[in-house]
C-alpha cells in the first residue's frame, strides 16, 4: 500500500468488475464530417430540451426537495460504473 497512488497511470478504465482494455487508437477516435454533423444535432435536441420549461419545473422540483419542503417524491437514477453491466460488450 506504500505505493498506492503514486505510480503512473495504467490508462484502463476501472469498474466494479476489473479493468477494461478499449484497445482505441487516435485514428480509431477520429470523427466524419458526417458523424459530426448528427453529433452537432442531437446536441443541440439536449441543450433545447435542457433549456424547456418542462426541465425548469422539474429543476424548480429538485430546488425544493433538496431545501427539504415537502414535495412528491423524486428519483435519481445514475448507474456511474454500472454502464458496463446495462450495455455489455455483446450488446
Amino acid at each position: 500500500m506504500d505505493k498506492y497512488g503514486k505510480g503512473p497511470s495504467t490508462g484502463l478504465d476501472q469498474t466494479a468488475a476489473g479493468k477494461i482494455t478499449t484497445g482505441f487508437t487516435p485514428e480509431d477516435l477520429r470523427m466524419s464530417v458526417q458523424d459530426a454533423a448528427v453529433l452537432k444535432r442531437l446536441a443541440e435536441e439536449v441543450a433545447s430540451i435542457a433549456a424547456s420549461e418542462r426541465m425548469a419545473g422539474i429543476k424548480e422540483l429538485w430546488t425544493r426537495h433538496n431545501m427539504l419542503e415537502p414535495v412528491r417524491p423524486v428519483v435519481f437514477c445514475d448507474p456511474e460504473n454500472g454502464w458496463n453491466e446495462i450495455i455489455t460488450e455483446s450488446e
